[in-house]
């Protein structure tokens, strides 16, 4: 069974009205009409604050969440740190151990102070110095 539309009762005249030019609307055909818009105006309205209202607490709530999920990934990320750690470590060590043995370094003889002069010589008379040039 179809039920009739409230459109279905403005386009079709019930039996007791007299039949009208379908194409045209009366003033209260008009009214009526302009209140259903202003009603379904009203309804998108409320509408689309409730969703409004609705996208918020959803922030909100994903703020909360996020709060929660921060210290969990956290700790995720340092467990990563701590392996990438232990990892660039072992690397290290093995360049370490292909690097060759640093070559001996020969160190120059330590500088040793000039020779003392032998023990001075007594010094001389002047007679001694004469007898010597002869």
């Amino acid at each position: 069974m179809r039920v009739p539309s409230p459109l279905h009762k403005i386009l079709e005249p019930a039996e007791d009205d007299p039949r009208l030019d379908p194409r045209a609307a009366s003033h209260h055909d008009v009214i009526v009409l302009d209140q259903d818009v202003r009603s379904l105006s009203s309804f998108v309205h409320d509408a689309n604050a409730s969703h409004a209202r609705l996208a918020e607490d959803l922030e909100e709530m994903h703020r909360r969440v996020d709060w929660f999920e921060a210290p969990s990934a956290l700790q995720n990320r340092v467990v990563d740190l701590e392996r990438q750690v232990a990892q660039l470590q072992g690397q290290l060590d093995l360049l370490l151990r292909l690097q060759p043995p640093p070559l001996a370094v020969v160190r120059p003889p330590a500088a040793q102070p000039p020779p003392a002069d032998p023990a001075p010589a007594p010094q001389r008379s002047p007679e001694q110095v004469l007898v010597r040039l002869e």
